[in-house]
């Protein structure tokens, strides 16, 4: 009987004025106190079951989106939604687990890859620019030193060279992020048993040479003896170095250097520490919008469970570097196909967490969000991204040759090309698709285009349009309406504020809800390792070479 009057007291309370709600509430809250009496909240609340000890995860995979915010996340639900008619979802739709992180560094609110790479590698804010190093100069372990430390063995895999800012951080301890030949010796003392990515950069260091003096040559050469070849005075008495490459010192260092597909294949478990290269090559790994050919990071990461797995556990980390290179260039397709290749490697971790669910630790976040993109602008077509073929820089190049090839016609008086706008609108389909665009984004991108074939319109000059912000017309029209039809709009060029979502699934996930710091994570992982253990932790101080 009781039961039912306090659910008419409810359903009467919630039809009173405001007035009168507070005072209901109130009268709620005291019929429900009636009904258990404090003293026998406390007794229940006594006799309820204590909650387990959290289990230590063996495996723990920690997954950074360079540059992913909750609205690129959207995006790709959406695509993947209307692309497959509702059959296939995001491998970040299957975490139970979603929280937040504030991203803002030590010494600005918009942060960098490397200052929020530190807070999330070590539990430390630090200052913009820096890798591995708190405010004070001081080196700080990561934790996936932690994890080393205590046993298991350490993958650190990304989309770039894994001297890169965000990677860098776990291993490397320097005061500015684009030292990529010192951080070749950081990654050698890291001792980690594998890294996949991009090329070891920076093969050239001639160019310290330049940045050392006699002041601070001895320095440079205690820190770097293991990569001095010689080093002899010139007529001046300036230090002349001659120093190994980065990739020798890789090698020199232990690693087993792979930059082939078939080497990659082949490499077995028991190969001993490995740095993979991709095979192109180059700084970083190929974009995938475009290019289809592997291996692309799902391949790193499941090379890598087979190289690491052991008795006692792996860490991994694995950045999809390049959703941030989208939001640079203000490219949705290259977003997008970046968004996707990440939840793929993201799907390998979940297949491995299927097998091992009581052992393993999955958690997903970013390093900031790029571009301040906003989804759902003006159009719905997410699903056209699917016909794109090429990242935007790549469709400039064609169009500037294509005007070029114009203008040579025009001198040559050559009917090949006309320069008229159906040329372009095929070279619009040739590498974005047949889509369908509104009358109004056709006589936009008509405008621009006979600007940009104004020879004597200066995109910079006094008297240049100002809707196209100093760009090429017909360029910056092609991707803000292409932008827009897909239902993207950027509204910088550079990082945001914006916090960053973090998913989680298995053991200790519980931990990485709510709307937090970015430290919390790798001090939640620590403490699930090993809840005794002292961290975030800074055991020694570093020199490091300022120049």
């Amino acid at each position: 009987m009781r039961k039912y009057l306090l659910v008419a007291l409810v359903f009467s309370l919630a039809l009173a004025v405001n007035a009168d709600f507070v005072q209901g509430l109130r009268q709620v809250n005291n019929v429900l106190m009636q009904v258990v009496p404090p003293e026998e909240q406390a007794k229940t609340e006594q006799q309820q079951p204590q909650a387990e000890t959290v289990k230590k995860p063996k495996y723990i995979f920690y997954f950074i989106g360079d540059g992913m915010g909750i609205n690129q996340v959207q995006m790709g639900v959406d695509y993947m939604a209307q692309t497959t008619d509702g059959k296939e979802e995001l491998n970040l739709q299957k975490f139970p687990i979603m929280g937040a992180n504030r991203t803002y560094c030590a010494n600005a609110f918009v942060t960098d890859s490397s200052a929020s790479g530190t807070a999330l590698a070590t539990g430390y804010k630090t200052n913009y620019g820096v890798a591995g190093i708190d405010v004070n100069g001081d080196a700080v372990d990561s934790i996936a030193v932690f994890c080393h430390d205590h046993g298991m063995k350490v993958g650190i895999v990304a989309t770039v060279t894994l001297m890169e800012a965000t990677p860098g951080a776990f291993f490397m301890h320097q005061g500015y992020r684009g030292r990529y030949y010192p951080g070749a010796y950081d990654l050698i003392d890291s001792g980690f048993e594998y890294f996949a990515g991009g090329d070891i950069w920076d093969d050239d260091a001639s160019d310290f040479n330049s940045n050392i003096t006699k002041e601070n040559y001895q320095a440079a050469t205690n820190i770097f003896a293991r990569g001095v070849k010689s080093c002899l005075l010139d007529k001046d008495g300036k230090p002349v170095i001659e120093w190994k490459t980065a990739k020798d010192v890789v090698k020199d260092g232990g690693y087993k250097y792979v930059d082939t597909e078939e080497g990659f294949k082949a490499l077995q478990p028991g190969c001993g520490k490995v740095y993979v290269s991709h095979p192109c090559k180059g700084w970083g790994i190929p974009y995938r919008v475009g290019y289809k050919e592997s291996p692309f990071l799902k391949d790193f990461v499941k090379k890598g469970i087979e190289l690491l797995d052991n008795e006692k556990g792996f860490f991994m980390m694995c950045e999809g570097s390049f959703i941030d290179h989208g939001g640079h260039s203000n490219d949705a397709p290259k977003t997008l196909y970046e968004l996707l290749d990440f939840d793929d490697a993201i799907g390998v971790a979940l297949e491995f967490y299927k097998q091992n669910p009581d052992e393993t630790l999955i958690v997903v976040t970013a390093d900031h969000e790029t571009g301040a993109m906003s989804y759902g602008y003006v159009g719905d077509r997410v699903q056209d991204m699917k016909y794109a073929k090429c990242e935007i820089s790549e469709f400039k190049n064609k169009f500037k040759q294509y005007r070029d090839k114009v203008r040579e016609c025009q001198e040559n008086h050559s009917a090949q090309l006309k320069g008229d706008f159906s040329e372009v609108k095929a070279l619009i389909k040739e590498w974005y698709g047949d889509i369908h665009l509104s009358q109004g984004k056709k006589d936009r991108l008509k405008k621009a285009f006979k600007l940009s074939m104004d020879p004597n319109y200066d995109p910079k000059g006094e008297n240049a349009d100002p809707e196209y912000e100093g760009h090429d017309p017909f360029c910056f029209a092609v991707q803000r309406e292409l932008n827009a039809h897909f239902g993207a709009k950027y509204n910088t060029g550079g990082h945001s504020a914006a916090p960053t979502p973090v998913f989680s699934i298995g053991v200790g996930a519980e931990k990485f809800g709510g709307f937090k710091e970015n430290t919390n994570n790798a001090i939640s992982m620590a403490k699930l390792v090993d809840p005794e253990a002292e961290f975030p932790r800074k055991p020694y101080k570093k020199a490091i070479l300022q120049y």
